[in-house]
């Protein structure tokens, strides 16, 4: 089983796949993104056709075994 299938499962996310790991002298970063392929809008839900900019966020997550652990995803 791959270390992102494991962190998916783990952190208990939900329409949510893991594109990576990063450990940091703080603990955990996982990459994170929606399973949909569609783009949608932020504000109001809507599917949209392109996107226009990219912010990235990060979210403090539950511990891990004691391991700081954050979540980063780039916001459409």
């Amino acid at each position: 089983m791959r270390a992102t299938s494991i962190l998916r499962i783990l952190l208990a996310l939900q329409s949510t796949r893991v594109l990576g790991v990063e450990l940091d002298e703080d603990g955990i970063i996982v990459d994170v993104a929606p399973t949909h392929r569609v783009p949608r809008c932020g504000d109001c839900g809507r599917k949209v056709q392109a996107i226009h900019e990219y912010r990235e966020r990060q979210w403090r997550h539950l511990d891990l075994g004691g391991i700081m652990t954050h979540l980063r995803y780039e916001l459409r």
